[in-house]
């Protein structure tokens, strides 16, 4: 490598120098030299001809240039020069100017720093007065009322207005707002003012009370008219509990009379104009419908009056006196422990914070006993025309739904106007009455029926078992009348019930009374009926009335426990009839004395062989006799059936004493042939022959 750089070196020494000039310019690049190309571009602007002479003269033309140039740049820059100079002699004027100035001020300065001082001073006590004077006009606005709201409270001839509530409820704030005077240095301010805005107060209460105790007593009419300025003046009146007593009572009074007078034209006159509806006692003959409409028309009534009465003291609010009073009590007790009283403030606080807190309570009791109050009027005419409605009525269904009804509006009118209120205490009366009448009624009803009682005679006395009787001759065991009608009176008053609004508990126990009322009587009537019938009349006489009641009560609530009474008092009566229906078929079959012999061989002599008793019923021909006669009577069980049995009224009582008759003949059937094919007994093969149908096959057939 140092070989061939020093031999390309030797090479370029060796070639002529215009050769390595031209090498030279055409190695240079001029697009990458921009300081050339700018120059390039500069010279040919005035190099315009490419000649020997003016290559020769190009360095002088150019140093010319340049000459030409700085000539111009220096003649430019004298106007600048120039105006430099004007510029500075102007600032030096004025700052010759701002010297004279500030030397003149200094002087003025000087002479009037006195007088700054004084306007100054003047101009800060304007400013304080400025604002003392517009805290006293705000002090003033906020503690003193305006002479045109003074004179709405004190001026008894002017009318009570919407005006008069803003003077009112100010003055009101204002007293609360004292406290804030007390907690200054100078406590006298607040404690005149609070005396002042006590004695206006006073003044606009008084005067209050005047005008709604006149608005009040105009409240006669047919409906109460409420206008919001009484609603206001009620509000009000909350803070005084006397007063507002008072109102209440003028009020109660008022409407009693209206409510009074509407009951007595509503019962007499009926409705105003041509469509109204008519007077109610022309239904005085209907005491459902009689009682009804006046305790529809009085439910409706108190109903308008208690909405009246809720939308006279829609403003008052139990709490709402607590605020001005106890802030009273309060700014009380301050004041007087200013004054040297603190003991006397603080018990005098404290009796008033009682007094707060006990006509708190005391509001709701208030309205309770104003709705009690105007609604006491029409309790006396409504008890006398009920009574006398109730005393006419014979009817206990008609007694138990007039019951229902007073029942209803009790409860309709517990709610309305509360529990303690006479005309809810009425109706509760009157229901009580109604309730007794009830109950003398079915009581009457029961004993007049055994009274007029006649029991049945035996039918046929002198043939056995009445077998000669026809199905007409036994629907006198059918249930007597008195059971259809009690079953009526009980559908009656069990529909009654059921469309009835009492508690599930209180029907529940009206209904026990209701049943033990009318069941008991009507089976003692039952009994003494059948007093002279046979035993066998007696128990389908018994079974027919006992079904026929529960069959009645089954399709109501609440009669559970009597149903089963009476099937507990039928079951002895379907066993009676059991036992003559069996009995009946084995005497009939000869199978009665064979089945008493083999019950006492088992009771006394177990041990014993059957076969070694001396039964004329236990030979073979006898056996054999019975056994034949049992054949056809699985034929046809029918055959043997009492005729009295088809006067039990229901098929399915006679289809269960068939049934159990069926399961005695085949327990007795099975006794007597398990005592002839039992091998202890001794009895021959031709014993076991005659009993062809074993206990399994006789089910089969009467089962």
């Amino acid at each position: 490598m140092p070989m061939e750089s020093q031999s390309s070196h030797t090479t370029a020494e060796s070639e002529p120098p215009l050769i390595r000039k031209l090498k030279k310019v055409l190695d240079t690049r001029l697009e990458n030299d921009l300081e050339l190309v700018e120059s390039l571009k500069a010279v040919s602007e005035f190099f315009t001809e490419n000649n020997i002479r003016s290559r020769r003269s190009l360095r002088s033309d150019m140093e010319s240039r340049y000459v030409v140039i700085y000539e111009e740049f220096l003649h430019s820059f004298k106007s600048v020069k120039d105006d430099l100079e004007e510029l500075y002699d102007a600032v030096s004027a004025m700052n010759s100017s701002c010297k004279d100035m500030s030397v003149r001020l200094q002087e003025a300065k000087s002479q009037t720093e006195h007088l700054l001082r004084e306007t100054s001073r003047i101009q800060r006590e304007s400013e304080e007065y400025e604002i003392r004077s517009r805290v006293a006009e705000v002090v003033l606005e906020l503690f003193q009322l305006t002479p045109e709201q003074e004179q709405q409270l004190t001026d008894k001839a002017s009318p009570v207005t919407e005006d008069f509530f803003k003077a009112l409820e100010r003055s009101k704030q204002i007293h609360s707002d004292c406290k804030l005077l007390l907690m200054a240095q100078n406590q006298r301010a607040g404690l005149e003012v609070m005396e002042q805005m006590s004695v206006l107060m006073e003044c606009g209460c008084e005067k209050l009370y005047r005008w709604i105790q006149n608005e009040c007593r105009m409240q006669a009419g047919e409906s109460a008219e409420v206008t919001a300025l009484m609603t206001q003046a009620f509000q009000v009146l909350q803070d005084r509990p006397v007063l507002f007593k008072y109102a209440l009572d003028e009020y109660a009074n008022a409407r009693r009379a209206a409510l009074v007078k509407a009951f007595i034209e509503a019962l007499t006159r009926g409705g105003s104009g041509g469509g109204g509806p008519r007077p109610m006692e022309l239904h005085s003959h209907d005491p459902q419908r009689y009682v009804g409409d006046m305790l529809a028309w009085l439910h409706q009534a108190t109903a308008s009056e208690t909405e009246s009465l809720d939308s006279l003291l829609k403003l008052c609010d139990d709490d709402a006196e607590a605020d001005g009073n106890e802030a009273a009590v309060a700014i009380g007790n301050e004041a007087k422990e200013e004054d040297g009283e603190a003991e006397a403030g603080a018990a005098n606080g404290t009796d008033n914070s009682t007094d707060i807190a006990s006509s708190r309570s005391s509001r709701r009791q208030l309205r309770a006993a104003c709705l009690c109050s105007l609604s006491e009027g029409v309790c006396r005419p409504l008890r006398l025309r009920v009574e006398q409605a109730l005393v006419g009525v014979q009817d206990a269904s008609v007694l138990y739904r007039l019951h229902n009804l007073l029942r209803f509006h009790q409860g309709t009118l517990d709610r309305v106007l509360g529990s303690d209120s006479s005309l809810a205490t009425t109706v509760g009366d009157l229901g009580q009455l109604c309730w007794r009448l009830f109950f003398g009624a079915l009581t009457n009803g029961a004993q007049r029926a055994l009274e007029t009682v006649e029991p049945l005679a035996a039918y046929a006395s002198g043939t056995a078992a009445g077998a000669g009787a026809g199905i007409d001759d036994w629907d006198r065991l059918r249930a007597p009348p008195a059971v259809a009608e009690t079953l009526r009176l009980l559908q009656q008053v069990l529909t009654a019930q059921d469309s009835g609004m009492a508690p599930l508990s209180q029907r529940r126990d009206d209904l026990r009374q209701v049943l033990d009322t009318c069941i008991d009587p009507l089976l003692k009537l039952c009994t003494v009926t059948a007093t002279r019938l046979s035993p066998l009349e007696l128990a389908i006489f018994m079974a027919n009335s006992l079904h026929s009641l529960q069959t009645g009560l089954a399709a109501y609530e609440f009669t559970e426990t009597h149903i089963e009474r009476l099937q507990a008092q039928l079951e002895p009566q379907l066993d009676a009839l059991v036992a003559e229906q069996l009995s009946h078929i084995l005497v009939s079959l000869r199978m009665l004395e064979l089945y008493q012999t083999v019950e006492q061989h088992q009771q006394q002599q177990p041990q014993q062989p059957l076969s070694y008793l001396e039964a004329p019923c236990l030979s073979l021909s006898a056996v054999k006799a019975a056994a034949a006669r049992f054949d056809s009577y699985l034929a046809n069980p029918d055959s043997l059936a009492l005729p009295q049995l088809q006067a039990l009224q229901s098929s399915k009582l006679r289809q269960l004493v068939t049934r159990r008759v069926a399961d005695q003949i085949h327990s007795v059937y099975t006794a007597i042939y398990d005592a002839i094919v039992k091998p202890e007994n001794l009895f021959g093969k031709e014993f076991a022959t005659v009993l062809v149908r074993n206990p399994d096959q006789v089910a089969k057939l009467i089962l």
